[in-house]
Formats: C-alpha cells, sequence, structure tokens
C-alpha cells in the first residue's frame, strides 16, 4: 500500500481496519466511502487498465483525466488502488454541509 497517496483520516482508519480485512476475503471487509483523484493526464499505457479496474469496481461510465471520482470500497481495494499509478491520492469521504 502506498501511504503517501492516503489522507491521514483514511490511513488511521485503514490501520485499524486492514489487520482485520487481511484474513477474510473481500466481500466480508467493510466498505470505505473514499474519493479517488485521477491523474491529469492519464498515460496511453495506463488507460485501458484503468478502465478496466474501475469497471470492475462498478464505474461503467468512462473516467476523464484530472476526475475525482466517490467510490464505496474495501479495504483491500484502497490498497490496490493505492499502487495504481493513475490514482493521484485517496482522501475519506465525509458529509459535507452547507454554508449558510
Amino acid at each position: 500500500m502506498d501511504y503517501q497517496k492516503l489522507d491521514p483520516t483514511l490511513a488511521a482508519e485503514l490501520d485499524a481496519g486492514l489487520r482485520a480485512a487481511l484474513g477474510e476475503s473481500t466481500s466480508g471487509a467493510r466498505e470505505l466511502s473514499v474519493f479517488v483523484h485521477v491523474a491529469d493526464p492519464v498515460r496511453d499505457a495506463d488507460a485501458d487498465r484503468m478502465a478496466q479496474r474501475l469497471r470492475s469496481m462498478g464505474v461503467i461510465e468512462p473516467v476523464q483525466p484530472g476526475a475525482v471520482l466517490t467510490m464505496s470500497v474495501s479495504p483491500q481495494q484502497v490498497a490496490e488502488l493505492s499502487e495504481e499509478s493513475w490514482v493521484v491520492a485517496i482522501r475519506a469521504a465525509r458529509q459535507l454541509r452547507t454554508l449558510s
């Protein structure tokens, strides 16, 4: 896992949750809501692998370079995504509040 791509909140949450998830299948692990920041530009060699990986995680729309995706993934999938060259950062998704 590339911890440099994770924000501190997500890294702490993974540290606690990943130990338990390592012995389990990804279907049994608790899902985390995250923002995945995609590189801009994505190298041509990585574009097909990126599309295939994201399709396997349920993203069916084409993803533009520089996009930010909101995903629900297992701790193991966060670890796998952090190793991808086309992923710039992964941050824990938070409930946003209005500025009124």
